[in-house]
């Protein structure tokens, strides 16, 4: 145990830095290079980072496995019972499988990055957004890797970890920002900003009348081809050279105004626990 007491800094967001006081960052990714003129004259250290070897890489991922298994088969059948169906595992690790397995090397890695620091170092204290005001669920996968590296979400996850692992024991200086209550509806409507919106109304309005059209000309026993990585031209030359009508498919878009079912999420929570 290195015996100096420093405040933890978990993240770059700056509103939780103390500057005034010796500091530890969790890693370097709190230290960007382009606030280095911030930064450098800090007393500050960088925390020892965790799971660089190659023998806890490996353990690691034998954990991720176990968890991934002995979990899904868990949660496909509250899920079941939810949805009032009968699914197979198999049908919910296609479902869930790739985003089970995502979390839970975060997770992992997060949980034992944070045990470490405590142990290695004395902590002063650290300061969190308040996690009663945010949801840090997201809507689906792929928008999942953008919060990863939230400086927000990872810090109210981080604080998560936290009280799960100290129990309280470090001193907690909270942020309550009502803002930030849902993650995903800023970041849509960051990305639908920088785009120019006549020209969103023009390719939605085209596609319409695109799907119409191709109802009527798709076959049952056609190829179904996403995510080929070909350019649209080329996927539009390989399904004329197969003899079907060229069909483009378009990613589901999600409800900017959709909220987190907190009193589902919560009774689902209770089940899980239970087991």
């Amino acid at each position: 145990m290195i015996k100096k007491k420093r405040y933890l800094i978990t993240t770059e967001d700056e509103n939780t830095w103390k500057f005034d006081q010796p500091v530890i960052f969790l890693g370097e990714w709190c230290r960007l290079y382009d606030r280095k003129h911030i930064w450098k004259n800090m007393d500050a250290i960088v925390s020892k980072p965790y799971g660089l070897e190659v023998i806890n890489k490996d353990k690691d991922l034998i954990k991720v496995n176990f968890l991934r298994e002995k979990i899904l088969a868990e949660l496909c059948e509250i899920l079941n019972e939810n949805f009032n169906t009968n699914h197979s595992e198999r049908f919910w690790q296609i479902i869930l499988g790739p985003w089970l397995k995502y979390i839970l090397q975060l997770l992992l890695n997060r949980t034992y990055t944070l045990k470490q620091c405590l142990e290695l170092y004395e902590i002063s204290g650290t300061t969190l957004y308040n996690s009663d005001y945010c949801s840090l669920s997201t809507p689906d996968l792929r928008s999942s890797f953008d919060y990863f590296n939230n400086e927000k979400w990872n810090n109210i996850l981080n604080g998560k970890i936290l009280n799960l692992i100290d129990n309280n024991k470090i001193p907690i200086h909270y942020i309550n920002d009502k803002e930030i209550k849902y993650f995903f509806q800023n970041l849509e409507s960051k990305t639908s900003n920088n785009n120019s919106q006549s020209k969103i109304n023009l390719k939605n309005y085209f596609f319409k009348i695109y799907k119409k059209i191709k109802r009527k000309l798709v076959k049952d026993h056609d190829a179904f081809l996403i995510s080929t990585y070909l350019s649209t031209n080329q996927l539009i030359k390989l399904e004329l050279s197969l003899g079907q009508y060229p069909q483009l498919w378009k990613r589901l878009e999600i409800n900017i105004n959709a909220r987190t079912n907190k009193l589902l999420r919560e009774k689902l929570t209770k089940k899980f626990l239970k087991k």
